[in-house]
């Protein structure tokens, strides 16, 4: 009554029901029957346990609200108070406009450099080196 594509392969061939093969590859995770490995099996069945999934959740909401605690009481980072030179200003300008506004960031770089590309295309100049 069932379908070929129902029955694992060989199956009928050697006369073998399903619930002997369940058996057979219960510890195999390449079975086809079986999609699970061993150790997933395993731990499928550790939450399946309603007082062992409650006690891991129970530990790990505790570990969490530790850290979340721990992370209150640090004050945050203070901006450095000495005097940063004009380039790396500039550098750190531009740093923030790239994260803000890639466009405008893009849009400047290529302002910045026209002069130099100019003179670099320019055949007057190519002459003169």
């Amino acid at each position: 009554d069932s379908l070929e594509g129902d029955e694992p392969h060989g199956s009928a061939e050697r006369g073998e029901d399903e619930d002997s093969e369940d058996e057979a590859s219960e510890g195999r995770g390449d079975a086809p029957s079986q999609p699970w490995s061993l150790r997933a099996t395993k731990q499928r069945s550790f939450w399946e346990d309603p007082q062992r999934k409650e006690a891991v959740l129970a530990k790990r909401r505790a570990t969490l609200a530790a850290k979340r605690a721990r992370k209150g009481d640090a004050e945050p980072p203070q901006p450095t108070s000495k005097k940063l030179s004009a380039a790396t200003q500039k550098r750190a300008q531009a740093k923030r406009l790239q994260h803000a506004d890639q466009m405008e960031w893009m849009r400047q770089r290529l302002e910045d450099g026209a002069p130099l590309r100019e003179r670099r295309n320019n055949d007057a100049c190519k002459a003169e080196r």
